[in-house]
Parts: C-alpha cells; structure tokens; sequence
C-alpha cells in the first residue's frame, strides 16, 4: 500500500512531519481520520493514537503505521516562523464558523476587517 500524502505532509520511511494544527485537526476528527488520507488502494480503515502520535491505516490486508513528527515552519526569517506559531495558536483556539483572515501586514494590521467587509460572524485576523 503506497500512503501519498497526510494532512498535506508527504510521508518518507513511515514518518509524515505535521504541524501541532495538523496534530489538533487528527484528535478532533478520530472518528472520521480517513477523510483526511490520500491512498493509492481503498481506504478499509484509519486509526489516530494521541499518546503515540502514530496513524494507523488499513487497506485489504495491508496496514500502514505512520508516525508523525511535530516541526514547525523551518522559515528563513526568525520573525516569520514566530508568525507561524502565532497562527498555529489562532487556528487551534477558532470554533466552527469563525473566520480566520490570513495574509501579510496589510491583513496583520487591519484594523476593522468585520465592519469594512460586512462579514457576519466571529472574526480572528
């Protein structure tokens, strides 16, 4: 069974490197993981175990254990990789229907995004 890709993380000698929102989104959604794997055969069944930090896929008789390695953003700018986390922290505290605006400093300094769009709904910039 070939494993392309998890959560946007391609996998090399059973490892995949997420980020910490990856890891969130896989406790989240245990019951439905599968939704969030890319497998070259039928997808039988996808395990996440937390404590282990390992995905545990099963197609036919085939069974993959994937293990996921937490690495921030490697950027080159030291402020920028600080950004990252910073939107790592946004994303984990958003509840469903909250609308996450993301961009450069033309968005990081945008003062009134909710009046100036008219979006309804809770906003993180």
């Amino acid at each position: 069974m070939k494993i392309e890709k998890i959560l946007g993380s391609a996998v090399v000698d059973g490892k995949a490197v997420v980020s910490n929102v990856a890891l969130a989104k896989l406790a989240a959604a245990a019951a439905d993981v599968r939704s969030m794997i890319l497998c070259d055969g039928t997808l039988d069944a996808a395990e996440y175990d937390e404590a282990a930090r390992c995905v545990t896929i099963t197609a036919g008789e085939d069974t993959a254990i994937i293990s996921l390695e937490y690495a921030p953003c490697a950027h080159p700018h030291p402020l920028a990789e600080g950004r990252m986390v910073d939107l790592d922290a946004v994303a984990l505290a958003a509840h469903d229907g909250m609308i996450a605006l993301i961009g450069d400093s033309l968005f990081n300094n945008w003062a009134d995004p909710d009046g100036d769009t008219g979006m309804i709904g809770d906003i993180a910039n």
